[in-house]
């Protein structure tokens, strides 16, 4: 899948796990959390400082701001 959060102008591929490999090239789901478009939650994990330090600007994140993930 792909996460795209406008507010950070991101769009970056989706993986499975959490290792500095799979944040090198986007973001990576924690394993054993619930899959997109089922129920439970999601949870995502990537770097703020390295690779393509997808969440480099959280802080720039307001409430209501769309996270979007096809």
């Amino acid at each position: 899948g792909t996460l795209n959060i406008p507010r950070l102008g991101i769009e970056v591929p989706i993986r499975v796990g959490t290792t500095n490999a799979v944040f090198d090239v986007g973001v990576g789901q924690f394993p054993g959390t619930a899959e997109p478009g089922t129920a439970g939650n999601l949870v995502i994990g990537g770097h703020r400082t390295s690779g393509r330090k997808p969440f480099a600007r959280i802080e720039t994140m307001r409430i209501g701001d769309p996270i979007l993930v096809t």
